[in-house]
Parts: C-alpha cells; sequence; structure tokens
C-alpha cells in the first residue's frame, strides 16, 4: 500500500517542490513561531476544486523552531481512517539546502510511517502522531535531521487518496495558501522562523 500510494501521489504532485513559494502577507526576517488559519472546504483534486471533501482539509497549522526541535501541529476539518490513505508531504528549506520528510498511512498501517527523503542521518530522535479523534497532526524532528540551521522555513501539504470506481483519486491541500494548484508545482513556505527570535501569525 506505501509504495503504491505514493508512487502515484508522487506522480499526480510531480515536482511538488521544484518551486518554491513564500507566503504571501508581511512578515519579520525572523521568528521562532509561525502560526496560519487556512482556509475551509479548499481540498483540491488535480481537475478542480473538492469543497465537500472533509478529510485531509487542514484548517491551521503552528510551526517552531526551538533550541533542539523543529516542530508542526497542524489541524484538520477531518482526519480519518479511510479511503487507499493519507501522506503528510513536510518540506523544509535552511540557509544550505532544504529537506523533504513524508508520513504516509494507509490501510493495515494508519499509525503511519515516517520517511525522509536523502540521507537520514541525525534523525533518530523523530517523533510523530496522526490523533484522528482529534483530527490533529504532529511532527517533531531534531534539529541535526535538518543540519542544526540558524533558520528554516517549513511547509506542509497533505494528500489524500481514495478508490473511485476502480481507481484511485488524489486530494492535496496546501497548510498555507486556499487549496493547491497542480500547474505551479510548489508548496507554500512559512517566513524564516529562527532559533531565538518571537511570534508571527499569518
Amino acid at each position: 500500500m506505501t509504495t503504491s500510494l505514493l508512487r502515484r501521489a508522487a506522480a499526480a504532485t510531480a515536482g511538488l517542490a521544484a518551486v518554491l513559494s513564500t507566503v504571501a502577507v508581511a512578515a519579520p526576517a525572523s521568528a521562532e513561531v509561525f502560526g496560519h488559519t487556512d482556509p475551509a472546504r479548499d481540498v483540491t483534486a488535480i481537475d478542480g476544486p473538492r469543497p465537500g471533501v472533509t478529510n485531509g482539509d487542514i484548517r491551521g497549522v503552528r510551526f517552531e523552531h526551538a533550541r533542539r526541535n523543529v516542530t508542526l501541529r497542524a489541524t484538520f476539518r477531518d482526519l480519518a481512517r479511510e479511503g487507499a490513505g493519507l501522506q503528510q508531504y513536510v518540506f523544509v528549506e535552511t540557509p544550505v539546502t532544504s529537506y523533504q520528510f513524508l508520513v504516509v498511512a494507509g490501510p493495515g498501517g494508519w499509525r503511519g510511517e515516517f520517511i525522509p527523503f536523502g540521507d537520514d542521518a541525525g534523525c533518530g530522535g523523530t517523533e510523530f502522531k496522526l490523533d484522528y479523534g482529534r483530527d490533529v497532526f504532529t511532527l517533531s524532528l531534531p534539529r541535526g535531521c535538518v543540519g542544526n540551521p540558524q533558520w528554516v522555513k517549513v511547509g506542509l501539504a497533505t494528500v489524500t487518496g481514495f478508490a473511485q470506481e476502480g481507481s484511485e483519486q488524489v486530494l492535496v491541500d496546501d497548510a498555507l495558501q486556499r487549496g493547491f494548484a497542480f500547474n505551479q508545482e510548489t508548496i507554500t513556505l512559512s517566513p524564516r522562523l529562527s532559533r531565538a527570535g518571537g511570534s508571527y501569525t499569518g
């Protein structure tokens, strides 16, 4: 399940992080904590919006760059064990490079599996939870997992898939913009979050 779902979702969202986009609001040069409220009813399929879909519809996120960890908390209209599965796609940009991570869950493995792209050195202390009862996803990455940077930018997109007349429909919600534009091949990133900053809400 994990491999096939991952491949189909990856094909549908090819080049998801090829072009980076920042939040289109005024922001300080650095901040330790970033919070954002995402519009409801903005889950998107390749052929257009799906306002009736609640599963995977992000309502808000909170990113924090702390002394030892980079943490993420996302709340949803609904986070359900249904269909072919779901993916939490996390993108972290640093002054030196960028990192991509997946938490994949589905039939037979709804607790989820953490999958780092590329070198996973320093990621041994990673913790995550898919709380289906409270509709919450949390992730804590050790700073060593992203190179112990001075600052990070963080983005999240939730990908859900469900069987529909023998095929799989892929749906996406970008946490920091309305829906997701498949043709722009981008995921929206937070402002810079430094280890010693204040807070910012967008």
